[in-house]
């Protein structure tokens, strides 16, 4: 008795292979666009939260620049570093998730 194997598997047609690089080349500049638009979205929070945190810095500095003894100022400009650190992280952050995207596309498309 011959024993024939059934495969479960469907067998790609040369159409269906045809479609699969159209399908990625319409959609893939929708999607790095997209990305990139939102990374810059998110560079240009960043960096509007860090003039309002700059003003509110400053506003705070010039008031307790009235009282005779303010030992604290110091304090001051650590927040001030501290935001300026934690904008350049996030944004390098952003970067690289943008760049990780282009490298993911990339290798899409081989």
């Amino acid at each position: 008795m011959p024993t024939t194997s059934k495969s479960s598997k469907k067998k790609t047609t040369p159409a269906a292979a045809a479609r699969k690089p159209e399908f990625t080349d319409a959609f893939t500049p929708v999607y790095v666009n997209g990305v990139e638009r939102l990374a810059e979205l998110q560079k240009k929070s960043l960096d509007i939260a860090a003039e309002q945190s700059a003003e509110w810095l400053n506003a705070w500095k010039k008031a307790f620049s009235y009282f005779p003894a303010t030992p604290a100022m110091f304090v001051f400009d650590i927040a001030e570093k501290a935001v300026e650190t934690f904008v350049d992280t996030q944004k390098s952050a952003i970067d690289l998730v943008v760049e990780q995207s282009h490298t993911e596309i990339g290798r899409a498309h081989v």
